[in-house]
Order: structure tokens, then sequence, then C-alpha cells
């Protein structure tokens, strides 16, 4: 019995360990998709359409980041 539960114990914290570095491999490129929309927003030279358009990427990459938190 004690064999299971050790075994059950080392496969959730390689459930855990996996979904961590999941979450760090896609919050990386993430953080870098933002910078990028925003540096655009910041420089004030875009049409409505570009404007609306990385105001999407921003929210979204927010979304994409808030749900990978709550993995964590």
């Amino acid at each position: 019995m004690g064999e299971a539960v050790d075994d059950t114990k080392r496969a959730a914290t390689a459930r855990h360990q996996s979904v961590f570095e999941l979450a760090h491999e896609i919050r990386n490129p993430l953080a870098s998709i933002k910078g990028v929309a925003d540096a655009f927003l910041r420089r004030g030279q875009l049409t409505t359409q570009e404007r609306e358009w990385m105001g999407a990427v921003c929210r979204e990459v927010s979304k994409i980041d808030a749900r990978m938190r709550e993995l964590l």
C-alpha cells in the first residue's frame, strides 16, 4: 500500500512540474508579444484598425496569462 501512495505522490509531483514548465514556456513568449504590441500602441503612429488589432493582442495575451497563473 505504501508503494502505491509513493507512486501516486511521484506522479502528482511530475504532473505539477510539467504544468509549471509548460506555463513558463507559454508565458515567456506571451510577455514578448504583449511588449511589442504595447510598444506599437505607445508609438501612436498606428491607424485606427492597427490600434484595435494591437489592443486585441494585449487583451488576449492577458487572458491567456491569467489562465496560466490559474494553473500554477
